[in-house]
């Protein structure tokens, strides 16, 4: 049954409490206009960040074996020092 699930969206949370999500369309700031000016910074230059460490959607000249979205996100978080606090996921079975 797991077999069945794909991971379509991750959504990660700073020190912060900026929140930021990975998707296949790329990388946003969940909560922009809850952030102050500082704040508002500093979690565009993250972006700006975890943009560069893993480019949404994937260039074209990425190889056959290029990590997938959950795989990607797992290494931001831990270069970065992100949380993951949700995996949405969809269910690939024929009905």
């Amino acid at each position: 049954m797991v077999g069945h699930r794909l991971i379509h969206t991750v959504e990660f949370l700073t020190a912060d409490g900026i929140k930021i999500e990975l998707n296949q369309e790329g990388w946003r700031v969940l909560n922009i206009r809850q952030l102050g000016e500082a704040q508002r910074i500093a979690a565009l230059a993250l972006l700006a960040r975890v943009e560069a460490l893993a480019p949404y959607p994937p260039p074209e000249d990425r190889p056959a074996t290029a990590l997938t979205l959950t795989e990607d996100a797992d290494r931001v978080a831990t270069r970065v020092g992100l949380r993951i606090t949700h995996r949405r996921f969809k269910d690939t079975r024929r009905r």
